[in-house]
């Protein structure tokens, strides 16, 4: 999160920065700079045109940065990309904190695990765990594997797999799972999947797929926007 945070941090000043001192180069300069900035704006509205929908907010977008550089006004060009590209770059550290915040959930973050090797207890890498290994978890842990118990008995908090708010008892022959939390007892589990294959980590990897997918509210919100960008075109002069 803090990474995050950091970079998005990073690329607002970045990009303030950069379009702030621009104003004090020569103005060939500043035209070049400016040209080079905005072209990515502009392909954009003409892949949507080519793409069918001449009336969206890329076109209107390209359209605006388009005239006002044509028309020698680099500095509104150069203040419209940069808007746009603050909005970006918002838009983008939303995203990613919201999944971050989904997945620092349900993910487990210990480095390492008791396991049972030769009747004697070792501890090893989470990383190393594999698939028929002997895990012990004991209260106040997070189980780090999806797995069945083979001894012991425990009361396990399953609250981020399940939503159960009390924990339930688990025994011998009982299914547990990855970043549910033992609160008391002792139980030992044999191995079922681990790492990228546990059920935690496939939710959290639907999360991520999910990520780029817009809900139905914006999806909404942007048709009505697109609409509205036909009476923009149908004022300019």
């Amino acid at each position: 999160m803090k990474i995050c945070f950091r970079a998005f941090l990073e690329s607002l000043l970045s990009l303030t920065v950069e379009h702030f001192l621009k104003k004090f180069l020569p103005l060939p300069l500043r035209k070049i700079i400016s040209l080079v900035s905005i072209v990515p704006r502009v392909q954009k509205g003409i892949a949507s045109v080519v793409r069918g929908k001449p009336f969206c907010a890329e076109t209107l977008d390209a359209a605006a940065i388009s005239l006002s550089y044509l028309t020698g006004d680099i500095d509104t060009a150069g203040t419209i990309n940069f808007l746009l590209n603050i909005g970006d770059t918002l838009e983008d550290y939303t995203k990613r904190k919201s999944h971050d915040n989904l997945t620092q959930s349900l993910l487990i973050t210990d480095e390492t695990v008791t396991i049972v090797q030769d009747g004697e207890e070792k501890e090893i890498s989470t990383q190393l765990l594999k698939a028929g290994d002997i895990v012990i978890v004991r209260a106040g842990s997070v189980i780090p594997v999806d797995g069945t118990v083979v001894d012991g008995v425990g009361m396990v908090n399953q609250a981020s797999m399940t939503g159960e708010a009390l924990p339930v008892q688990r025994e011998k022959g009982s299914s547990v799972f990855a970043s549910t939390i033992i609160e008391e007892g002792e139980i030992k589990i044999k191995v079922k999947a681990c790492g990228g294959e546990t059920k935690v980590s496939k939710i959290a990897n639907m999360i991520d797929r999910s990520n780029s997918l817009k809900a139905a509210s914006q999806e909404k919100a942007e048709r009505v926007a697109d609409n509205l960008v036909k009476y923009n075109f149908g004022i300019i002069p």
